[in-house]
């Protein structure tokens, strides 16, 4: 912790050990349930300073279930793995620095607003960067109701992207992103992605989603917060 810098760093020795233990479990594929009790230990104390880190642990926790022998193995999902994939980087991240700035409140200082329906989606920024994309009425999802949190969410993440570009566009730092859109689910997958059940036909492009607006953001110098809108409040 640097406290005139305001920033807060993962010891190098941890930062090594443990992305060292996660590379070796992606390799195998397998571990044991004493090990991972332990990684998702370290994992949850590292999340208290990475912003959007904590829902990744999730899928790693329900893997103990009901279990109980320590030496059992267990066999991780790919969705597990790709979790693993991503701590990685957010270790990277807090080995680099977490500024302590975007762990407090704050007055959001850019906004993104997007919105969709089954037939297309579109969004903009407050500095007037704006896009929209029709569905072609050929594709499979084209007006299929089911598909549009996705398509909310997709939106959202869109233009969450495009708010970053304009912020190292104009060389800001540190900036705090409010995400505004209609949809509850997919505002709360921006934070929390795991839960969504697996046998949903969406659950795989929502977690490909979340894992990117999740690597966007941690390889940012920005924060990110989200806000639901009523549909009467951005017609």
């Amino acid at each position: 912790m640097n406290t005139q810098k305001l920033l807060l760093f993962l010891p190098t020795d941890k930062f090594l050990a443990w992305s060292q233990d996660l590379r070796e479990t992606i390799a195998s594929k397998v571990i044991l349930l004493q090990d991972l009790d332990s990684m998702v230990g370290q994992l949850n104390h590292a999340a208290y300073v990475i912003p959007l880190s904590r829902h990744f642990l999730a899928r790693l926790r329900s893997c103990h279930g009901n279990r109980i022998r320590k030496r059992q193995q267990i066999t991780l999902s790919f969705q597990e793995l790709e979790d693993l994939k991503l701590w990685i980087k957010f270790l990277k991240q807090s080995n680099d620095r977490i500024s302590m700035n975007l762990l407090t409140l704050q007055t959001p200082s850019k906004k993104a607003v997007s919105d969709s329906c089954p037939f297309g989606m579109g969004g903009f920024t407050w500095d007037s960067t704006a896009w929209r994309l029709l569905i072609p009425e050929e594709s499979p999802i084209y007006g299929v109701s089911v598909a549009n949190n996705v398509l909310e969410f997709l939106a959202m993440a869109v233009t969450l992207w495009l708010a970053l570009l304009d912020c190292n566009h104009q060389g800001l730092t540190e900036e705090c992103i409010l995400s505004l859109g209609d949809n509850t689910s997919a505002v709360g997958w921006l934070f929390r992605a795991a839960p969504v059940p697996s046998d949903l036909p969406y659950y795989c492009p929502v977690q490909i989603i979340a894992r990117k607006v999740a690597t966007l953001m941690t390889e940012s110098a920005h924060c990110l917060w989200a806000q639901h809108l009523k549909g009467m409040q951005i017609k």
